[in-house]
């Protein structure tokens, strides 16, 4: 019996082990198959064991709805409709780059709980919309971050909204646009898109 693990990505590199002691106490050691049971868009997990009571146990998954929905499942079938395909590697880009997001594996079956196709599935962080209001006080600027969204002016006396979205965590330089005077090209600032993790942090401390 090998100790089970769970870990957590934080960040580009970096695995936190959050193994729960629930899970440690079930000695899962026969099968761990990670599928969308409830259909809301988080990944559930199904575990299988030896112990006495012939245990398949399934851990639900309570990510926060405004996060959970925010991925992808894919699955990949032949040219009858037909699940032939296993092994076969799927990979997913942030659109209109050559930014991977990440790459699966599409399996029928490596443990005692999963004898069956299932669809490979893609998380994608930071992919919530973001509503941004643009004014100012004196001249008309332009707001424009080129990675996120096209550019739109801020004029006196008027509230303009532009949605942006990130494909990805990181930071997203900005500039403003619009010629309005000596020093324009200095107005310059930078967006955060956090993971939801990285999120929360925020909203503790302050800081990004």
């Amino acid at each position: 019996q090998y100790r089970d693990w769970l870990f957590r990505r934080e960040g580009s590199a970096t695995f936190l082990d959050v193994t729960p002691t629930e899970l440690l106490d079930l000695n899962a050691d026969h099968g761990a198959t990670w599928v969308d049971y409830d259909l809301d868009g988080d990944l559930d997990l199904a575990l299988t064991g030896v112990a006495d009571d012939g245990m398949h146990h399934l851990m639900q998954n309570l990510l926060r709805p405004e996060f959970s929905g925010h991925s992808l499942s894919v699955s990949v079938l032949d040219e009858n409709g037909r699940a032939t395909r296993a092994g076969a590697e799927v990979r997913g880009y942030a659109a209109g780059t050559d930014i991977l997001l990440g790459t699966r594996l599409v399996d029928t079956g490596s443990g005692y709980d999963a004898q069956s196709d299932l669809p490979v599935h893609f998380g994608l962080p930071g992919a919530q919309p973001v509503d941004v209001a643009i004014t100012t006080a004196d001249v008309i600027h332009a707001f424009w971050v080129p990675r996120l969204a096209g550019k739109l002016d801020a004029v006196p006396g008027r509230v303009n909204v532009l949605r942006i979205e990130a494909g990805s965590p990181g930071r997203y330089e900005g500039l403003g646009s619009e010629y309005n005077g000596p020093g324009y090209r200095d107005h310059r600032f930078t967006v955060v898109a956090h993971d939801p993790a990285g999120w929360d942090r925020f909203l503790q401390d302050e800081t990004p």
